[in-house]
């Protein structure tokens, strides 16, 4: 049997940015600033860092968060740091960054395991409308632990 967690609990809280570039990652904090979006948002340059990170703060596994992976990344591709988010971190909705046009990009994204995938720069309309969508869903927990989501209403 499942049960529903109280709304107020389940809003997105932070967004953790995977990317290599801290130019992409400055300007998104900066215009999530702008839009004036209460969010935390942290940015690494590896999965490693941000696995360091939740290490040494127990909230961030438990907090319903964002992680937004870019697709090229200096030293592999966001699609194969992907499955390793969702094994790792179960609670992170999981989405991909890029600035490639190519469609099959955007399905090889999907089949990685991303729930979403999203153009460049991640300015404030972007983040708020990814938040609104996910802050829609509820969160329900099974017998078994595992967390799934559903569409509300």
């Amino acid at each position: 049997m499942s049960e529903s967690l109280d709304t107020e609990q389940v809003q997105i809280q932070a967004v953790y940015l995977i990317d290599d570039s801290d130019d992409e990652a400055f300007l998104a904090k900066r215009l999530i600033k702008r839009a004036n979006l209460k969010l935390t948002i942290k940015a690494f340059p590896t999965l490693a860092r941000f696995v360091e990170y939740a290490e040494n703060t127990p909230d961030v596994l438990v907090a319903r968060s964002l992680m937004i992976v870019d697709l090229y990344l200096d030293l592999e591709l966001g699609t194969d740091v992907i499955p390793r988010v969702v094994a790792t971190c179960p609670m992170l909705i999981v989405g991909m960054s890029t600035g490639s046009e190519d469609p099959r990009d955007r399905q090889k994204a999907l089949e990685s395991g991303a729930w979403f995938y999203v153009g460049k720069p991640l300015d404030g309309a972007c983040i708020e409308s990814i938040c609104k969508q996910v802050n829609g869903l509820e969160l329900h927990q099974s017998n078994e632990g595992l967390c799934m989501f559903y569409q509300a209403g």
